[in-house]
């Protein structure tokens, strides 16, 4: 039984695609223009002045990277309604708030992710959502 695709489910899968884009892209500067990374290296520092964990600016570009590509699967598997996309992101997002918490501690930018995740969470976990990502679909059915 095919069921429609959720218009919440199509508006975060395409924004979840597009930040692991652009994003990607960021990191792609940071790695290739000496004068950013030297940038990013010593903003890593600076953050680390106040954090309750102390990370590397490599594991901050690692994290990013593979963040990157979290977001741009997820994305395009949630608009073919696979359920371990929507996981996924859930998950990631969640690792990400807890990584802010230790890193910015409760500041804007970990309100702000704070916010963003309970809204995912909250459009990502609807009745009509769950119906579509555990839905059968041709692709997946037993032959």
């Amino acid at each position: 039984m095919k069921t429609p695709r959720p218009l919440s489910v199509t508006i975060i899968s395409i924004a979840a695609i597009f930040v692991g884009l652009y994003t990607l892209a960021i990191k792609l500067l940071v790695v290739i223009i000496p004068e950013s990374y030297d940038l990013f290296v010593e903003f890593a520092a600076v953050m680390n002045t106040t954090a309750l964990v102390k990370l590397p600016a490599e594991f901050h570009l690692a994290h990013g990277f593979t963040g990157s590509a979290v977001w741009i699967v997820a994305g395009l598997f949630m608009l073919r309604g696979k359920n371990w996309a929507r996981v996924l992101a859930l998950l990631w997002g969640f690792g990400v708030l807890v990584l802010t918490l230790l890193v910015a501690r409760l500041s804007l930018p970990f309100y702000l992710k704070l916010a963003t995740w309970l809204l995912l969470f909250y459009l990502l976990t609807r009745e009509h959502c769950s119906r579509y990502f555990h839905a059968v679909r041709p692709d997946t059915e037993d032959t």
